[in-house]
C-alpha cells in the first residue's frame, strides 16, 4: 500500500472519528435532556450504552462519507464519459474537414494543371502558325 493511500487512509478514518463524535455529542445532549426527566436507573442504562451510540455515530459518519464518495465518483465517470464522446464528435469532424480540404485541393490542382496544359497547347498552336506564316 504506497504510503499516499495509507495517509488517505488514516485522515478518513481521523474525519470518521470526529464525525462519529460530534453525532455522538449530539446524541448524548439529546439523551442527556432526555435521562434528566427519567428515574436512576435510565441514567444508568444509557451510560452503559455510550459505547454503542458512539460505534454507531462512528458507522454513520463512513456510510454518509462512502455514499458521498459513490456520488462523487458516479459524476466523475459521467463527466468522463460525456468528454470521451465530444472529443470522439470533433476528432470525427476535423477528419471530415481534412478530407475535404484534400478533395478540394486535389480539384484545384487538377483544374491547374488542365488550365496549362491548355495554355501550352495554345501558345504551341500560335507559335507554330506564326513560323509557318
Amino acid at each position: 500500500m504506497s504510503s499516499l493511500r495509507r495517509a488517505g487512509l488514516q485522515a478518513e478514518r481521523a474525519a470518521d472519528t470526529v464525525l462519529g463524535a460530534v453525532l455522538s455529542a449530539w446524541e448524548n445532549i439529546r439523551d442527556t435532556v432526555t435521562r434528566a426527566r427519567a428515574p436512576s436507573r435510565e441514567l444508568d442504562r444509557a451510560r452503559e450504552g455510550v459505547t454503542d451510540r458512539a460505534r454507531k455515530a462512528e458507522r454513520r459518519g463512513g456510510t454518509a462519507r462512502k455514499r458521498v464518495q459513490r456520488d462523487l465518483e458516479g459524476r466523475r465517470a459521467e463527466a468522463t464519459r460525456a468528454l470521451r464522446r465530444k472529443r470522439g464528435a470533433a476528432q470525427d469532424q476535423v477528419e471530415t474537414a481534412r478530407r475535404e480540404a484534400e478533395e478540394r485541393v486535389g480539384k484545384a490542382q487538377s483544374t491547374a494543371e488542365e488550365s496549362f496544359r491548355r495554355a501550352e497547347e495554345r501558345v504551341r498552336s500560335l507559335t507554330g502558325s506564326n513560323n509557318t506564316g
